[in-house]
């Protein structure tokens, strides 16, 4: 792991301020769901390496109805039209049609790759 300077963890933070839409922020608990997602899912698309919401808490250490209320931000939104921020998307899973299957969206998949830049010291 890259040692930590403030130029790393400004730009870290410049990131981290993307992920947030008007006053729709997303937590340090999101962005962990967020992570956990993409390192899930190594092919954006594949449907069958995306995640359960009953498997991320094994990674997160969070509990299932936690990582939901995560999910509802990170993607579409909550209900009462308060809306998400569009960074995961969510399927039925075909073999279990009670759960759902979480992955990147193209601008889930830039807010990571953003924030894997910012902590290798690349330019962003």
């Amino acid at each position: 792991m890259p040692a930590l300077d403030v130029s790393t963890l400004s730009r870290l933070f410049d990131v981290c301020s993307l992920a947030s839409s008007g006053t729709n922020e997303a937590t340090s608990g999101a962005l962990a769901a967020l992570l956990a997602v993409a390192m899930k899912t190594p092919e954006w698309g594949d449907p069958e390496t995306a995640p359960s919401l009953e498997e991320l808490p094994a990674w997160l250490g969070q509990p299932v109805t936690t990582l939901s209320q995560h999910m509802r931000q990170l993607g579409e939104g909550y209900g009462r039209g308060k809306p998400g921020l569009g960074f995961v998307d969510s399927r039925i899973n075909p073999d279990n049609r009670r759960k759902r299957m979480y992955r990147l969206t193209p601008s889930g998949y830039c807010l990571v790759s953003l924030l894997l830049a910012a902590l290798s010291a690349e330019t962003i």
